[in-house]
């Protein structure tokens, strides 16, 4: 059996040959609602969404019956990852009741809903 050491003066660095690395994407593939966090709530949770480009976006929270209980977005936004809050108060500041909750994201052509559960 051999042992065999490398001695060496100097910094060596290896690169990945091109075909290797991966591309980066700045923007995601396509337009997502994702699901909101925490979820279940006690006192506001983060909607986080993903745009591949530039859109109008409205996001919207209601309740089941169907009411508008606030609107948390309604601007254009650049690709990329993005999110809003919601503290679990209604357009007029109140606090709303616990229950389940809808949100809903409209970017273009793209409309998606998901629920949210917030605690008492």
């Amino acid at each position: 059996m051999r042992d065999f050491f490398l001695l060496s003066r100097g910094v060596y660095k290896s690169t990945a040959p091109l075909s290797k690395l991966l591309p980066v994407s700045s923007a995601p593939a396509r337009i997502a609602l994702l699901q909101n966090l925490p979820n279940p709530s006690t006192r506001g949770t983060r909607i986080r969404f993903e745009l591949p480009q530039a859109v109008s976006v409205r996001i919207e929270v209601f309740d089941l019956q169907g009411r508008l209980i606030r609107r948390l977005a309604d601007q254009r936004y650049e690709p990329g990852q993005w999110s809003v809050d919601w503290d679990g108060r209604d357009s007029r500041g109140n606090r709303v009741a616990g229950s389940v909750y809808l949100c809903r994201m409209l970017a273009g052509s793209f409309h998606e809903q998901r629920s949210m559960v917030l605690l008492p």
